[in-house]
């Protein structure tokens, strides 16, 4: 039971910390999200001009659907990890928070598989 409570205080602990990272650009992030105006006009000459392969767009679709899934589930899991690299934290404190809660995951899945249970 105590490991319950563990997953779902970090499964919220990484959504919270997920939104957070996606709703607010940080300082690191920033100044990539704003393009210049050669990049806009470029983008737009280059769409303008894209077709489709047989007017199927399709597998674009896919492609995006199954980022978008990823980048979910990324945040999800690895959501406080995510958000400190995009803080621009040491490389080290980063691999740490990406390495415990790993190591939190792994015992969690290997106590749901053998069925042990740790007491309150």
């Amino acid at each position: 039971m105590m490991i319950v409570r563990i997953m779902l205080f970090m499964l919220s602990f990484n959504i919270a910390c997920a939104v957070i990272s996606s709703t607010f650009p940080f300082a690191s992030t920033a100044t990539a999200a704003i393009p210049s105006q050669e990049q806009i006009s470029a983008l737009v000459n280059q769409t303008e001009a894209w077709q489709p392969a047989l007017n199927i767009p399709v597998i674009g679709d896919i492609v995006a659907g199954f980022n978008f899934f990823v980048q979910v589930v990324r945040g999800t899991l690895f959501g406080f990890p995510a958000m400190l690299q995009d803080l621009g934290a040491p490389p080290s404190l980063v691999a740490g928070a990406y390495a415990l809660t790993g190591i939190v995951y792994a015992l969690a899945l290997i106590q749901m598989i053998s069925g042990r249970q740790v007491e309150d």
